[in-house]
């Protein structure tokens, strides 16, 4: 079953120019990661791909300029879903900062436990059930190093990172999920996103 299929996604809207992301055959353009219709540009063109019989997708990144939160780690958890599901995914035009995210790579706190205490941010995480915790503390760990607040308001942080990655896996019933929390803490683009696997 195909994400679009799952959660009822229109399909009579087709993949073109207008949208930051377009498909030509079996390759998928993205041309920008600044707003979460992304993600579901995403979703049809590669579902588009698998209708047309596509089994194997080349992405290309060239054009992004920026990248957000709140669509790096959904666009990790589309490309890891399919992939779980057989379908292939190489990329000729990936910049720099999107390869040192994770966004193609997430990374796994027990394989990356040093990097995780030390440089959580800006990273795309894929995440299990037993690791929540390591990734919570990891954050509100790093967030407290960084700056100054009232007394309580950490706590509240780290309870609600907890509570949202806890949905992942009860409203998902998913094995593991993704978040990435970027450090801009002078933008208004503060958002933590966390997409079921």
């Amino acid at each position: 079953m195909s994400l679009i299929q799952e959660f009822g996604l229109r399909k009579d809207i087709v993949v073109d120019h207008a949208w930051p992301v377009d498909r030509e055959l079996n390759r998928i353009a993205i041309h920008k990661m600044d707003q979460i219709s992304v993600a579901n540009g995403l979703l049809r063109a590669v579902y588009q791909g698998t209708e047309a019989f596509f089994t194997d997708f080349s992405l290309d990144f060239g054009d992004v300029g920026v990248a957000y939160a709140d669509v790096c780690a959904p666009i990790a958890g589309i490309i890891d879903f399919y992939s779980r599901d057989g379908i292939d995914f190489s990329c000729n035009k990936l910049p720099s900062y999107l390869e040192h995210a994770g966004v193609l790579s997430p990374f796994s706190p027990s394989t990356n436990a040093d990097l995780l205490n030390t440089s959580c941010f800006d990273r795309v995480w894929r995440f299990t059930s037993d690791e929540v915790s390591a990734v919570t503390t990891a954050f509100v760990r790093q967030l407290v190093a960084q700056l100054m607040c009232e007394e309580g308001v950490f706590r509240a942080v780290e309870w609600s990172i907890n509570e949202v990655m806890d949905n992942v896996f009860q409203h998902s019933q998913a094995d593991h999920g993704f978040i990435r929390r970027t450090d801009k803490w002078r933008t208004s683009r503060k958002r933590r996103e966390c997409t079921g696997g």
